[in-house]
């Protein structure tokens, strides 16, 4: 049996959200899911999975138990999810399963596809007004089945959230998609940790109204393989997004990300700048597309990649590249792949720092910056994890925290 046999033995869709399980079932009979010669997957295969015989996740394997209370949580295992619905009247959360939001939901290509066409139990969070605390969905990854989380973001107009997904654990194969629509002049914060040793594919999809601004924060540190597929859609004037990404590929794990931002508005801003660090026998990707549509006049939309290539055995692939259909425009991209700089290398190391811990100080450096970059509610309580998160993630990271901690 493979993935796509799976389809046969799922229930149907019911009310509201059986047009979504037809589509998906259509999308999928065409297209199928990725194969060798699939263009936007060619570095990284999915063969294996593809081909797994790995049933939908049954609902005895759903958490026991609802997240603490006194947190906004939604825990996610084997696609099921637990939530404490929180006390603030700014955020309500539902289940997808009601019906509630599916006007909002797409189908998606591949792996998305098929989330739409087997997910079981979906979320939905709907805000009005600015949220003072982060909203947080876990996942715990699991051997022997394949998960589908589902989650819809719904921000009012002028309101304020930071969202904090975590994926941890030794997947099988998680499948997770979240759909996010930002009304006019809203304001979203997503941070997004990959530590799942296992297979992660996930897939973000953003539409933002007018005025609106998402700032996306990713840092993956695990994953054989992990893929993210962020789409963004500017479809009002004016909205604006700032997308950032660490990645830490080590031993032989494979980070793959696939990043594009369409702008349809005039107007309207995006800030692309990924980071990463290639090791031992992992490899890395980095794939950035910018559309600026026709009509999106005024447009500024800006990408950078920078890499650093460790070890010879290590593998690094990227490809930012524009798109533009309008003369009205302010774009750039740029994509490096190198190693330490020997200068600034030389100039620890005069300091009377030993190479080793030298190099260790600056590639922190070097990834740190965009830690610095997370705000949002929380946010010094957020920088302050993934600062340890990228510590963990480093040779000599113990070390430098120590050191880090007393200069501060």
């Amino acid at each position: 049996m493979s993935l796509l046999d799976t389809l046969a033995s799922a229930p149907p869709r019911q009310g509201a959200l059986a047009p979504l399980g037809v589509e998906a079932a259509a999308t999928l009979q065409e297209l199928g899911l990725p194969m060798k010669k699939t263009e936007a997957w060619r570095f990284t295969s999915v063969r294996e999975l593809v081909s797994a015989d790995l049933a939908p996740a049954p609902l005895e394997l759903a958490p026991t138990a609802a997240p603490p209370s006194g947190h906004d949580v939604v825990s996610f295992r084997g696609g099921h999810a637990r939530f404490v619905a929180p006390g603030a009247t700014t955020l309500v959360l539902g289940r997808l399963g009601d019906g509630a939001g599916s006007e909002h939901l797409r189908v998606g290509a591949a792996f998305a596809a098929l989330n739409s066409a087997l997910f079981a139990d979906g979320v939905v969070a709907r805000v009005t007004g600015a949220h003072e605390s982060p909203l947080f969905f876990d996942y715990e990854g699991i051997a022997g089945h394949a998960a589908y989380p589902r989650a819809l973001v719904v921000l009012e107009a002028n309101a304020e959230l930071t969202l904090v997904e975590r994926f941890r654990g030794q997947s099988s194969l998680t499948s997770a998609v979240l759909e996010v629509v930002l009304g006019p002049g809203a304001k979203l914060t997503h941070l997004r940790t990959h530590e799942d040793e296992g297979a992660l594919l996930g897939a973000v999809d953003v539409r933002q109204a007018r005025d609106s601004v998402y700032a996306s924060h990713v840092f993956s540190f695990g994953g054989a393989p992990a893929r993210l597929d962020l789409g963004v859609h500017l479809e009002g004037e004016g909205a604006e997004c700032r997308l950032d990404g660490v990645y830490v590929a080590a031993g032989a794990t494979h980070l793959d990300h696939h990043v594009r931002v369409d702008h349809r508005a005039p107007r309207s801003r995006s800030a692309m700048r990924y980071r990463g660090l290639a090791r031992e026998r992992a490899t890395a990707i980095f794939d950035g597309q910018s559309h600026v549509h026709p009509g999106a006049v005024g447009c500024e939309a800006h990408q950078q990649n920078r890499n650093l290539l460790v070890d010879p055995t290590a593998t690094v692939h990227t490809k930012p590249h524009l798109e533009i259909h309008v003369d009205e425009v302010v774009a750039s991209h740029g994509a490096t792949v190198g190693a330490l700089d020997e200068d600034a290398l030389f100039y620890a190391r005069s300091r009377g720092l030993p190479e080793s811990e030298a190099r260790a100080l600056l590639t922190y450096a070097f990834l740190k910056e965009l830690v610095d970059a997370v705000d949002g509610q929380g946010g010094s309580a957020l920088r302050a994890a993934m600062r340890d998160a990228l510590l963990s993630q480093l040779p000599g990271g113990e070390a430098l925290g120590a050191l880090e901690e007393e200069l501060s």
